[in-house]
């Protein structure tokens, strides 16, 4: 990618997530530095929200299914191992299915299912292939 010739005529499509955090914070180098040259007239910065369905695509029972076949594990096995690992509150993993905006505002329950991300079905699996690794 080095001998790339420099030229106006190519794009960079990409998805850039942002989080603050104190410099502190960063105990290793970073590997990537961004910048938006903010004197190009020719630069477009386009913004799109993704929906909750498109960011966590999984239901409940879709995790489950997709743990199970992974790890050899019971159902149970997996809800405690979801609530042992908080990840139902983890937007990493998780996102509350709020039916209304009245719903969020009072916040989760019970009554209210999650939907979860690929990230979640690896985590889980790995949390299991760890623990059975532990238990040899």
């Amino acid at each position: 990618q080095q001998n790339l010739p420099e030229s106006r005529d190519f794009s960079l499509v990409c998805e850039i997530e942002t989080k603050l955090i104190s410099a502190k914070k960063i105990t290793t180098k970073t590997d990537l530095v961004a910048s938006i040259a903010a004197g190009d007239v020719d630069a477009k910065i386009v913004q799109r929200t993704v929906s909750n369905l498109d960011k966590y695509p999984l239901s409940a029972n879709e995790l489950n299914e997709k743990v199970r076949s992974a790890a050899n594990v019971t159902q149970n096995r997996i809800w405690d191992a979801i609530k042992e690992l908080g990840m139902k509150d983890d937007p990493r993993y998780s996102k509350y299915s709020f039916r209304t905006r009245k719903d969020e505002a009072v916040g989760p329950t019970k009554a209210y299912g999650s939907i979860y991300n690929e990230d979640a079905v690896r985590a889980l699996t790995e949390y299991f292939r760890g623990r059975a690794r532990a238990a040899s």
